[in-house]
């Protein structure tokens, strides 16, 4: 059983729902939802993903868990006045991409793995900046 697999399980017991009830509230066939939680099926496409979370109930935050478990990019809540860089343009487009080969979405979750380390270092270096300011003050 994939990571997907074992999320989306754990996330439609905690909702209350049977396999066959999921199925039917986003209009799919209840033994697709039962193949994908067994691992004999790759995730489904983001549509049905966003259906799932929608029939779910999920926050923005479990449904991203979600979508990244899957490996898709995650939703974002971009206001009008928030300027995306094209790479993150690119990179939700190649992830939306259901024809790209789980191989080749492999060596993009290294890469965001790495990335996401990065990501934490700099929040960690923020912080230790953050604390050393106000000890000056």
């Amino acid at each position: 059983m994939n990571d997907f697999a074992q999320l989306l399980r754990k996330l439609r017991l905690e909702a209350g729902l049977s396999q066959n009830a999921l199925a039917k509230k986003t209009k799919v066939d209840p033994s697709y939802i039962n193949r994908i939680e067994r691992g004999e099926r790759q995730p489904p496409s983001v549509d049905v993903i966003r259906d799932i979370a929608r029939v779910l109930d999920l926050d923005e935050f479990v449904t991203n868990q979600l979508l990244l478990t899957a490996g898709y990019a995650p939703v974002t809540t971009i206001g009008p006045q928030t300027v995306t860089h094209p790479g993150l343009t690119r990179l939700n487009e190649f992830l939306s991409d259901t024809n790209i080969p789980p191989e080749d979405r492999d060596l993009l979750e290294r890469d965001l793995d790495l990335l996401d380390q990065h990501i934490q270092l700099l929040r960690k270096r923020q912080r230790n900046r953050d604390g050393e300011d106000a000890e000056s003050s």
